[in-house]
């Protein structure tokens, strides 16, 4: 910006300047001084330099240099902390510039004629801080300083960029045998794939160490055309080798079985692995053949179960339970009979877990086997078949003499059930869980069962839930599986049997969503019910209104008919109108009351509702009330509740707890109307939401 563009004179000018240099001044001065501080003896002064100097310009990066190379360890150290919080500020993106100027500073330190542990300190920052194209020769020239080669290359392996990688590889020809192992160890984490060529020369390396790592370097690429030369390699390592060589050889076959399309020579690779003396190698082959394995390759792995002891034959036994495939399956049932009792044994988990019609002939046959343990066995795999087939052979070992054998019968019933409910099968879920229900041998397996024809409801399920029904142990489960066993058999056109479901349901009493389902599936089936009486619902009512509510709300407490005292033959003033006591029942499903259609039109008005009911003994319940608008009540002259809210009618909004004497009792209410609708209805339940029976004094 020109200065004449600001209106300034000469001398505001010049005072303009002498300002921003003595501010320039000042903020060096500043810094100057928290590097001094950084440096100093003062504890204190030192903590606070290294919390403020981070916030500093890039500025400070060569003042803290030489503190960088001294030898005074706490001042070192404070001057890498402050350096690496400084990295991590620059080092978000749009303050590349930034970063490179950092760079350029730490590179400074490299120069050979720093000593090595200041070279190390640079090497530890400068892999989180050089931008991506800088030249890396300063840190590739310490791969040929004894001293700081390995920190040098531990560097380039972090940076982990293609000129890092260039760097790595262009030094291999020039190292000694030690360090080229270390150098084909960085490469084999980069993974750069224009390093390959370079690592593969040192595969023919006359340093055995040297050969292993270059396969180690290039494992990762999953080349089959390696693994004849990583097995040579194995065949020929030392003791002091062989551990190194067989895990780069077993690297590269799992890396090319990742990679995938070498099925054949991976397979054929494995299954001589297993005739190997060496333990972990055939470990290795039977886990591959356990992830790639076929049918062809049950024998084989069989004949090692016979012929190892624990671990390795644990895990044959895993590697065939984890093959995959039809063919597997067969080949297991076909090798069954000719296998001895314990491997039999042993295998019938591995056959259950093959989910496979085929083994369900074996598991079955062992079911009835006249040792308790292959039963056992037997019922635990036909349950993980998780097949509707595996339910007759779980259903007779569910009448089992022996109570073990038994409770595995019930449980492996509930595990098909509910594998079946997995898997989208509701017909084939709701008949296991009616068997399963039918077998419970205890409430909770019944609870279990009872969910599960809940969620998957049959007409076969009937008579089994209506079994258990009258349990009140059970019947918070029993009643959403018959409500839901009564639906299916609506659906299949069962009306006699699901009209008896519904009235069970009734008898045994139920939430509100429940009732009302009942009530509707009673009345779709042409039954005569009192849908009110089932839900609680009030519907004999007499009304008497509109009164004017008045200036200031003040009919709301004024005793406009003597309340609580009720007298229906009474009539009342409102204005020139005379109101007498209507006598109305509602229609509605809900219990609602228009008061409008009864009373007429009325704003800022109010009415009154009462009602008799009459109860055989004393009983906790609940008003269950909705209103537009609001509401004040009375239960045999006590007034319970009041709310005054201009509002829309909520079905149950306001619930209010009561006693009901034995014998008759009496409700009132007053309704205030404020503008568009005026309705009310009213529910009487118990606390835990079950409709009360009661009796209404007749409006008509």
């Amino acid at each position: 910006m020109r200065v004449a563009a600001l209106g300034l004179g000469a001398r505001s000018v010049a005072f303009l300047g002498l300002v921003l240099a003595t501010s320039s001044f000042a903020l060096a001065s500043r810094m100057d001084e928290l590097v001094i501080a950084l440096g100093g003896d003062n504890e204190a002064a030192r903590a606070e330099a290294r919390q403020l100097l981070p916030r500093e310009s890039v500025e400070v990066v060569p003042k803290l240099l030489p503190l960088m190379a001294g030898d005074d360890e706490q001042v070192w150290r404070a001057a890498f902390n402050v350096l690496s919080d400084l990295i991590g500020e620059v080092g978000v993106p749009g303050r590349e510039a930034e970063r490179r100027i950092v760079t350029d500073h730490l590179m400074t330190l490299l120069v050979p004629e720093q000593s090595a542990k200041v070279k190390m300190r640079a090497l530890r920052l400068l892999p989180v801080l050089v931008p991506d194209g800088y030249a890396l020769t300063p840190i590739a020239d310490l791969l040929a300083d004894a001293q700081v080669r390995e920190r040098a290359r531990a560097a380039l392996v972090e940076l982990g960029t293609a000129d890092a990688a260039a760097a790595l590889r262009a030094y291999l020809p020039k190292a000694d045998a030690t360090f080229q192992v270390a150098l084909l160890d960085g490469l084999s984490q980069v993974r750069d794939a224009d390093s390959i060529d370079a690592c593969l020369k040192l595969v023919d390396s006359p340093d055995a160490r040297v050969r292993v790592a270059a396969l180690r370097s290039v494992a990762w690429m999953g080349n089959p055309s390696l693994i004849a030369t990583a097995r040579a390699q194995l065949l020929a390592a030392d003791d002091v080798l062989k551990a190194e060589a067989r895990n780069v050889f077993v690297r590269l076959l799992y890396t090319t079985e990742t990679r995938g399309g070498n099925w054949q020579i991976l397979v054929e690779t494995y299954l001589g692995l297993l005739a190997e003396d060496d333990r972990l190698l055939k470990e290795a082959a039977l886990a591959g053949l356990g992830r790639i394995g076929d049918g062809t390759c049950v024998v084989p792995v069989l004949a090692v179960i016979k012929s190892v002891d624990n671990p390795t034959r644990a895990i044959a036994i895993e590697a065939l339970r984890t093959m995959q495939g039809v063919d597997v399956a067969r080949a297991l049932v076909e090798a069954y009979p000719v296998l001895d009792g314990a491997l039999q044994a042993s295998l019938l988990g591995v056959l259950g877990s093959k989910q496979n019609h085929a083994v369900l002939p074996v598991l079955t046959q062992a079911a009835s086997s006249g040792e308790p343990a292959i039963r056992m066995a037997a019922l635990q795999a036909l349950a993980a078949t998780e097949l509707p087939d595996a339910l007759e052979a779980l259903m007779a070992a569910g009448r089992a003499e022996a109570a073990e054998e038994r409770a595995a019968a019930r449980k492996g019933i509930l595990q098909v059930a509910d594998a079946l409910r997995r898997a989208g099968k509701p017909k084939e879920a709701g008949r296991a869980y009616a068997v399963a229900l039918g077998f419970a041998g205890d409430d909770d397996a019944a609870r279990t069962a009872l969910a599960g024809v809940a969620a998957c409801p049959i007409p076969a399920a009937f008579e089994v839930v209506m079994e258990v029904a009258g349990r009140e142990s059970l019947k918070p489960q029993a009643v959403p599986a018959l409500t839901a066993v009564a639906g299916a058999l609506v659906a299949a056109g069962q009306r006699e049997q699901a009209l008896k479901a519904y009235e069970t349901i009734r008898d045994l009493g139920g939430g509100t969503e429940t009732m009302r389902l009942v009530a509707k599936g009673m009345k779709d089936l042409g039954a005569d019910i009192d849908v009110s009486a089932l839900l609680g619902i009030v519907t004999n009512w007499w009304v008497v209104g509109p009164f004017e509510l008045g200036p200031e709300n003040a009919a709301w407490n004024q005793a406009l008919i003597g309340e609580p005292n009720v007298d229906l033959n009474a009539r009342y003033m409102a204005g020139k109108r005379r109101l007498d006591w209507r006598q109305v029942v509602s229609q509605d499903e809900r219990g609602l009351l228009d008061l409008l259609k009864v009373l007429g039109p009325a704003q800022q008005a109010i009415a009154y509702a009462y009602t008799e009911i009459e109860v055989p003994q004393e009983t906790p319940a609940v008003l269950r009330i909705g209103v537009d608008d609001s509401e004040r009540v009375w239960v045999n002259g006590e007034k319970v509740f009041e709310h005054f809210v201009a509002r829309g009618l909520v079905v149950d909004q306001d619930q209010v707890p009561i006693t009901l004497k034995a014998g008759r009792n009496v409700i009132l209410m007053k309704i205030w109307q404020n503008t568009l609708g005026w309705e009310f209805c009213v529910r009487i339940t118990t606390p835990d939401g079950q409709p009360v029976s009661f009796t209404q004094r007749s409006a008509k």
